[in-house]
Parts: C-alpha cells; structure tokens; sequence
C-alpha cells in the first residue's frame, strides 16, 4: 500500500491535465484495487457539479444517459449519489455499505449496474485538506468475484488527499491565457429521457468543441449532467452552474436554467475574473488576509493605502506580501497580478 502511495503522491506532483491525473492514478491503484470496470471525474469544488469526466472504461454508454437522470434526481433520490458524496464528508464508501447490503435499494443498481453485470461499487472523493472535492473515481466489480474489502477502502482513502492536490493544481495552474472571447454561446435544450439539442449558436458549437469530455448524445457528459439537473429543478429555481477547464486553457463557466416543463437553457461564457482569481488563490493556498491583500495589491494599491482599506499597519501588510510572494513564487505586484489572473508560474508544491 505504501509504494501505491507513493507513486500516486509522485503522479500528483507532476500533475498535467485532471482527467490524465486520474487516467495515470487509476492505472495505479487498480493494480491493488482490481475492478472491471472504473470512470474518473473532476468536480468543480464550489458548486459540487462535475465538470469533466473519462467513461471509456466505464459503464456502457447506451446506459449513461440513465445514469445522468437518476444522479440528479431529487424527489426519490438514490442512494450514495456524487452529489451526496461530496457533500457527506466520506471519503469512500462501497454501494454495499450505503445500502445496508439491500443493493435493490438503489436505482442505480436496478436500472444500470445489474444490467451492465456489475455486482460491487465504490465511490471515492478526491477530498482536500479543507474539505473540499476536486474529484472522485467509480470502480466497479462483475458478480463473480467479492466485493471491495476493507483493507482495499484503507488504499483508497489513502490517496485521497494526494490526488485532491494533483487534480487543484492541474485544475487551476495550468491553465493558459485565453486566445480571445468570441462571447456567451447558447443553447436551447428538451429534455425527454435524453437531452436533445434543438438549437445552438455559432459561438456555442466552438465552446463545445474545446470542452475535453466524452459525448452523451449532443451534448458533453458534463453538461448532459447540468441539463438534468436544472430539469430537476423548479422553472423559478436558479441556475445550475458549473466551472470548467476547457482544451485551450481558458475557464468557461455553465449556467442551466429550466425553461418550461421540458425546456432548458445553457448560456456558456468565459468565467469572470474575480472567480478566475478565488480558484487561482485557493491553489496557491492564501489565507482569507492573504487574497484581501493580493487583491488589493494586484489593483497598484501602496502598503499604507491597503493598510488604510483593512486597517492594518503598512509593515503588516508588507509582512502578509512577503507570504504571499513566498507561496506564488511572484516577484513583483505586477506578476502577482497577472498570476491571479490566469497567468501561472510554476505550479507550488
């Protein structure tokens, strides 16, 4: 378990693209872990939305559409759902145990994993230090074999917080400044069972293309997942939104809003640079204190003015620079500024 350990800890360090972490990740611990079947996503740690995912290995895509609805439904919600794993604080846990060993329970069970041959299922999240989700991994067992053992959960808790490090920087500090805007791109959706696309703009179809993602009918998995959600939700309710890394390394975010009874709406936009900023702060690890004086710093704001604005002293504020220099590796205010705006150095350790 140690060396599996480690070299999750070394694929981490050298994270590249989220879904390559945990397409390499995978490959490690499955040599522990066996599964037959196994499918990684990323989650965007604010909004609890998947916001990227690898099915190749995973279940039959003729069921995945089914999958989509029974995640996001809301009124007879199955049991041990992504949502419900990001948001219970578990790090792993196996469909056995959430279901009490009645895996019938489970719609999931019952409409997708019985017909696809799969008698066992574990969920991991990716959870960081703080909590919070950057990812999770399905592995799956046929009915011929046992299921998931403890000592097999104690690897993949293990991992955890590892490869929720690896997925924040590949996430977050990787991204490349953006070629150009072409501005928002929408889409008109129905949903009966699947989602089917009855109409999209230009900009929209050259946002889709960038989104690194399987298919799920017309749609990437990621926002098939958004679209069934919103449909979930009453006409008033707000929108459903999730941010992603797209190809070229800009961040798009994705807001799903129901229509009418089968009508939803998808407006995709370049994300906002105050949101580009909070995610960058939180990867470089800054404190509360930190990001209000990066912030600050980053608008040509001197010592003393910040020290005015958060009522602190001039050389306390230098001393919170200092750090925050220190943690992002920039040298200037002006590379600071450009550094929480989507324009990363070295990736922290």
């Amino acid at each position: 378990m140690r060396d599996v350990r480690e070299a999750v800890a070394d694929l981490s360090r050298r994270a590249g693209s989220p879904l390559a972490l945990e397409r390499a990740v995978a490959a490690q611990v499955t040599r522990v872990v066996p599964a037959d079947l196994w499918c990684a996503l990323t989650i965007d740690p604010d909004t609890h939305n998947i916001s990227g995912g690898f099915h190749d290995e995973g279940l039959p895509f003729r069921l995945l559409g089914r999958l989509t609805e029974i995640e996001q439904q809301e009124s007879d919600p199955d049991v041990l759902t992504m949502r419900e794993l990001v948001r219970s604080g578990v790090v792993a846990r196996t469909l056995a145990q959430a279901t009490g060993g009645d895996l019938d329970r489970s719609h999931r069970f019952r409409d997708v994993l019985s017909p696809s041959g799969v008698g066992h299922e574990v969920r991991v999240a990716f959870r960081a230090q703080d909590g919070r989700v950057w990812g999770a991994m399905v592995l799956m067992r046929g009915t011929d074999v046992p299921d998931f053992t403890a000592r097999e959960l104690g690897v993949l808790r293990g991992i955890s917080r590892v490869v929720a490090d690896g997925l924040r920087r590949a996430t977050v500090l990787s991204a490349r400044p953006p070629a150009g805007d072409g501005g928002p791109g929408l889409l008109l959706c129905r949903v009966a069972g699947a989602v089917v696309v009855e109409h999209m703009s230009a900009s929209a179809r050259r946002l889709l293309d960038e989104i690194d993602d399987g298919r799920l009918g017309d749609l990437p998995y990621t926002l098939a997942s958004l679209v069934h959600a919103a449909h979930r939700r009453a006409v008033s309710g707000a929108p459903h939104r999730v941010r992603l890394r797209v190809r070229t390394g800009r961040w798009l975010t994705a807001h799903a809003e129901r229509l009418g009874e089968d009508s939803v709406s998808v407006i995709l936009e370049a994300t906002r640079p105050h949101e580009i900023m909070e995610l960058l702060a939180d990867a470089y690890r800054l404190t509360a204190r930190e990001r209000q004086i990066a912030a600050l710093a980053g608008r040509g704001l001197t010592n003393k003015e910040i020290g005015s604005v958060l009522f602190l002293s001039a050389f306390t504020v230098q001393d919170h620079l200092k750090a925050v220099f220190t943690k992002t590796g920039a040298r200037s205010r002006s590379e600071l500024a450009a550094l929480l705006h989507g324009h990363p150095a070295t990736p922290p350790e």
